[in-house]
């Protein structure tokens, strides 16, 4: 007599997620997360979820160095795998082009600083990372002038002296 017996395994493939400071890659199998090197099987269906943070936007993502941007819906896709997946994303920072402009610099100075470290000018046409908090001083020429007006995106301000104003998609917030 002869016996033959054979055992078969599913293939099974590795995962690569690398992480970043500024986005998250989040893999799924079914409900259950893939870990940065863990191992799925040929066939499984996967999820992938790109989350920038507050602060940021993501502007590429790849899956073994091809480019996947076009293929993700609102930040997510799904894959079926068939080789070992390495997954890569960039995630940079939301920035606006501050703006200022002293209709009547003769009567005084406008100025704008960024506060993260207290004492680094911000020119008008600078780039600023969203959220970034900034200070505006206005200084009135000395006993002869006083701040007459100030408006943020045509919103008019209550001066204060010194403010200090946020960044975000649409609009200012100042204190």
């Amino acid at each position: 007599n002869l016996t033959i017996q054979a055992t078969f395994a599913i293939l099974q493939y590795e995962v690569t997620i690398p992480t970043y400071g500024n986005g998250t890659i989040t893999v799924k199998n079914g409900n259950t997360p893939v870990a940065n090197g863990g191992k799925v099987d040929f066939g499984s269906k996967l999820t992938i979820q790109l989350t920038p943070n507050s602060v940021s936007q993501l502007v590429e993502f790849k899956i073994n160095e091809v480019d996947k941007m076009n293929e993700l819906v609102d930040n997510k896709m799904e894959v079926t795998v068939n080789e070992d997946l390495a997954f890569a994303a960039l995630f940079q920072s939301i920035e606006y082009t501050f703006v200022y402009v002293n209709k009547t610099p003769a009567n005084g100075a406008l100025a704008a600083t960024n506060n993260s470290n207290g004492d680094a000018a911000v020119n008008s046409g600078d780039k600023v990372v969203k959220n970034n908090y900034l200070c505006l001083v206005i200084t009135p020429k000395d006993n002869e002038c006083d701040i007459e007006s100030l408006t943020v995106n045509g919103v008019s301000i209550q001066l204060t002296g010194y403010m200090d104003f946020e960044t975000y998609d649409d609009h200012y917030e100042y204190w």
